[in-house]
């Protein structure tokens, strides 16, 4: 059986005020470790938020793939 090689999977850890800050941010990571990076589809690993009555206070996530 042939061995392939693999390469692990890049993950991108973002966080923010809001969702779509926290996306933006680990987006941002992302294409600054390599502009090939822009137009790669990821798959959001982990969604944390941190809550602070009454209202969430950051959300953490984490995205992996880049095919």
């Amino acid at each position: 059986m042939k061995e392939e090689s693999r390469q692990p999977i890049e993950t991108f850890e973002g966080r923010g005020e809001t969702l779509a800050d926290a996306l933006e941010d680990a987006a941002g990571k992302a294409v600054a470790k390599n502009v090939a990076n822009v137009g790669k589809e990821y798959v959001v690993l982990q969604h944390i938020v941190t809550v602070s009555n009454p209202r969430i206070s950051e959300h953490k996530i984490v995205l992996a793939g880049g095919s």
